[in-house]
């Protein structure tokens, strides 16, 4: 693997994006994902930390925009949702609290829901 792509499993995830990320979202991601995570899903979208990337691992859900990476386990997780037309606004509840990633693309933010409610069980 060349330094500069991001492992497997992030690049496969990639290429299921509908719409890429911002610039250096992927090597941001990379850097803060621990070798025995798997990444799963990603949907591009924007928070108040910027546009970036919004990732499910098996682990957690982590949100890399610009230098800033936030991160949640899923085992403090309730809900993740998607709500929109061509696009929209996922949600992911944490019991009354809520972080919200606006402007994603319909396919991906789908998709994202779907995953994350299956990673909940």
């Amino acid at each position: 693997m060349h330094p500069d792509e991001p492992r497997p499993d992030i690049a496969a995830a990639a290429e299921d994006l509908a719409v890429p990320g911002p610039a250096g979202t992927l090597a941001l991601l990379d850097r803060h994902v621990r070798d025995d995570e798997i990444v799963v899903c990603l949907a591009a979208g924007e928070t108040a930390s910027g546009r970036g990337l919004l990732a499910l691992t098996n682990e957690r859900l982590v949100f890399a925009a610009g230098s800033s990476v936030e991160t949640l386990p899923l085992s403090r997780v309730d809900d993740v949702t998607w709500n929109g037309l061509l696009v929209g606004v996922v949600t992911i509840r944490q019991g009354e609290a809520r972080m919200t990633v606006k402007a994603v693309g319909k396919a991906d933010g789908r998709r994202f829901a779907e995953a994350a409610k299956a990673a909940l069980g």
